[in-house]
């Protein structure tokens, strides 16, 4: 065998592949060698969020509720305005572990709650028949909650006097989020107060702590400017309906008005479920996690640097990955903006990215990857926010049908078919649990948190 021969034909090979491969390689630096401007798209979010208008602190329920849940001997709107200023700023310097957090000394609820308050929030995170079992149980424990947390519930009392909310869009990944506990945990004071005043037969009190409630909540979830606080404003209209119901069925059983507030007979409308602000939040959130993917300032040497830069940058554009992010968000938004019997459609039309996704060109292959990152998680939440005009239409129903006179059960199921108040999706009755003695929404979310029951 000629060994120099088979040497150079090996030698030609490796050298034709190396200049291939440099060839393509300059052929993809040459595709990749200017990013795009941003995209008409990426500009109308970015004027979603700077377009908003501004408000002082004073009158800002978001900055209220960044220091809600201060120490008791604090001032929560001092401290708000601060956490504020910091979340505005952020990140200021160098950020380590102690600067992640927001400033402030929180009152630490789990150590002054008694057990019997304790076991009473667990009985009733849903205002089920275990939930009503304890209150008519134990009435007490709900007295003494509310003497050791009246503070709270002072404070939560002038959050929903305030009615306009706009929040710091996050543009860190790093940045803490607003502490939205200490609120709805005085959502519930409030509630069990109602509950109280219904008790006592005191109606008209009992319905004005719930017209403010739901007022103040529809507000924040028309305008909330982050998708987390659009999701703990549903989470808390929701509470409200459900523990609502049971104030009014209280007031019914003794025989006193037992009239909704006038907040419930207002439809869900399309503006307070449209998902146009918390997606632009979104979008600007994911610039952040777009800005880290390209920072190569983490690399731990100057050669870990550089092959980074080498071998990561010609694939991944900064601005061309958040133009396609904001293409799909767009295609969210409007897609999402139909009216509730046109949703379940919509969102079966939602499950896949209309902009990149596929196999990845040479262009910005790196980008294309992580735009698609999450879509499909987007669009359930619009379901979520749908899913609060069936809650508000089923508990309307339970007034109505307590008002007319229970009647055999029987007749339920008859009645509930024959009511106006029925699915907001396909206009179908709702259902009737004859086990738990429940009117039954089930929502598009799936089960279980799809499922809402109210008791009669």
């Amino acid at each position: 065998m000629d060994f120099r021969r088979v040497a150079r034909v090996v030698a030609w090979t490796v050298g034709a592949a190396v200049v291939l491969l440099i060839g393509l390689w300059l052929v993809v630096i040459a595709i990749n060698w200017r990013d795009e401007a941003p995209s008409a798209d990426a500009l109308r979010l970015q004027r979603s969020i700077d377009e908003r208008p501004a408000v002082a602190d004073a009158a800002n329920a978001y900055v209220l509720l960044l220091g809600l849940g201060i120490s008791r001997d604090e001032d929560p709107l001092a401290w708000g305005v601060r956490r504020k200023a910091f979340l505005d700023d952020f990140p200021s310097g160098a950020v380590g572990e102690d600067a992640l957090a927001l400033p402030g000394p929180d009152h630490d609820f789990a150590r002054d709650r008694t057990e019997a308050t304790k076991t009473l929030m667990e009985a009733c995170r849903d205002a089920d028949r275990a939930c009503l079992s304890r209150l008519d149980a134990h009435p007490e424990h709900v007295d003494a909650w509310l003497a050791s947390e009246n503070w709270l519930l002072d404070r939560y009392l002038a959050l929903i006097g305030l009615t306009q909310w706009r929040e710091t869009v996050p543009s860190d990944v790093r940045a803490p989020f607003p502490p939205y506990m200490p609120a709805l945990d005085a959502q519930r004071l409030l509630l069990m107060k109602a509950w109280r005043h219904a008790g006592r037969g005191e109606a008209a009190a009992a319905r004005e702590l719930l017209q403010r409630d739901l007022t103040f909540w529809r507000m924040a979830l028309r305008s909330s400017d982050i998708l987390i606080s659009k999701m703990i404003a549903t989470a808390a209209i929701r509470r409200h309906f459900a523990m609502g119901n049971l104030v009014l069925r209280e007031l019914d059983a003794l025989g006193v008005d037992s009239t909704p507030p006038e907040s419930w007979s207002e439809p869900i409308d399309r503006e307070e479920r449209s998902m146009r602000r918390p997606f632009a939040g979104e979008w600007l959130f994911s610039k952040s996690a777009v800005a880290v993917s390209g920072d190569t300032r983490d690399s731990d040497s100057f050669f870990g640097h550089a092959a980074y830069d080498w071998a990561f940058s010609p694939f991944f554009q900064p601005q061309a990955t958040n133009n396609l992010i904001a293409a799909n968000m767009t295609h969210l938004i409007d897609g999402l903006d139909v009216e509730l019997d046109e949703l379940p459609c919509a969102l079966k039309s939602m499950t896949d990215p209309p902009h990149g996704g596929g196999f990845p060109g040479l262009y910005n292959p790196v980008g294309n990857i992580l735009s698609q990152i999450g879509y499909p998680m987007y669009a359930p939440y619009a379901a979520r926010v749908g899913d609060l005009e069936g809650i508000r239409r089923v508990v309307l129903l339970a007034s109505r049908l307590r008002e007319e006179g229970r009647g055999g059960d029987v007749d339920l199921p008859e009645r509930i078919s024959a009511a106006a108040f029925r699915d907001p999706y396909d206009d179908a009755p709702f259902g009737w649990d004859a086990k738990t003695q429940s009117i039954v929404f089930r929502g598009l979310e799936p089960a279980p948190r799809g499922r809402h029951a109210v008791l009669l």
